[in-house]
């Protein structure tokens, strides 16, 4: 199975703006995912074993009910889908602590590329593509303190 942890930082603001358009239920979710989020937060390195699959474990059965709450609301059946659809994925970085619970640091890492695209009009959609995955490998490189040079000639020499 691969290791995969959805973004935090996505959940929370698509849980505020249900609170900002729904209100009642939906404030109620997005405090209990806050509340989540910053004991998740809690869990680091040196946070033993036995403590991060206890939290990990709580942390499931917390988010299972909070889906079940929100199927009783229709404004909230969608998200609670969403939420329910890989739902060990949102806890990875309690078994894992050397894992972010957001994305935060690959999407800074792209943002320049993706600031070129949008303000660049030679590109088309093949050329795009190639453009994105090739800066998207060089930075996952450069995050992992990497030698892009040596990574490169490795690559191509295979």
């Amino acid at each position: 199975m691969k290791t995969i942890q959805r973004c935090w930082a996505h959940l929370l603001r698509e849980a505020k703006w249900h609170t900002e358009e729904y209100k009642g239920q939906a404030e109620l979710l997005y405090k209990a995912l806050c509340r989540m989020f910053k004991k998740i937060n809690g869990i680091t390195s040196g946070t033993i074993q036995e403590v991060r699959m206890r939290t990990y474990n709580k942390c499931i059965r917390d988010m299972k009910s909070w889906i079940n709450v929100c199927k009783a609301y229709r404004e909230l059946r969608k998200f609670a889908a969403k939420i329910e659809n890989g739902i060990e994925h949102w806890f990875t970085c309690i078994l894992h602590p050397e894992i972010e619970p957001t994305n935060n640091k690959a999407e800074r890492a792209l943002r320049e590329s993706v600031i070129q695209r949008k303000i660049s009009s030679l590109w088309n959609e093949k050329g795009v593509r190639i453009k994105e995955t090739i800066m998207s490998v060089l930075a996952t490189w450069n995050l992992r303190g990497l030698n892009t040079f040596s990574m490169l000639r490795q690559i191509l020499s295979s």
